[in-house]
């Protein structure tokens, strides 16, 4: 990917992914600024993700989690978009791999949000269909999210 692409995807993502929880809506937005349906990009049903999120401590309130893999280069590429939604929401990853792979990948892509390591089993319960997947939730419940990968076609 050259630098110009990465760069516009990285924009493209930001734009997206900053529509802070609890914001009303304006106006009509396009529909690149726009959180899908969950039923759109995660499988499963409400009552596995519910337990899902209490296992990482994000049960109550709203919360945006990041459905993350070590080594897949579009979650690496969603981190800048990552770090301005932790500025003002609270958001946490998960990823199947160790603390320590994962303490090194925060810190080499400098992200500035928790990543947990979560069993196959606990991220099964997530339903993340594709990687990375970017869901909203309020009080355990999915209310919006978004697959970056999917919706640039691939």
């Amino acid at each position: 990917m050259n630098p110009f692409t990465k760069a516009a995807l990285l924009a493209v993502i930001a734009m997206t992914l900053a529509t802070p929880l609890g914001a009303r809506p304006q106006a009509k937005k396009p529909a690149s600024q726009q959180w899908a349906s969950p039923r759109e990009y995660i499988a499963g049903t409400g009552r596995s993700r519910l337990k899902a999120a209490r296992s990482i401590g994000a049960g109550r309130g709203a919360w945006i989690i990041a459905y993350l893999g070590i080594g897949c280069r579009d979650c690496d590429a969603v981190v800048p978009a990552l770090n301005t939604l932790a500025a003002s929401n609270r958001v946490i990853g998960v990823a199947i791999a160790s603390q320590g792979e994962i303490e090194q990948w925060r810190s080499y892509h400098q992200a500035r949000f928790p990543v947990r390591a979560v069993s196959e089993r606990t991220f099964e319960d997530f339903g993340a269909v594709v990687l990375p997947t970017i869901v909203r939730f309020d009080n355990g419940k999915a209310t919006g999210a978004r697959a970056p990968s999917m919706e640039r076609g691939r």
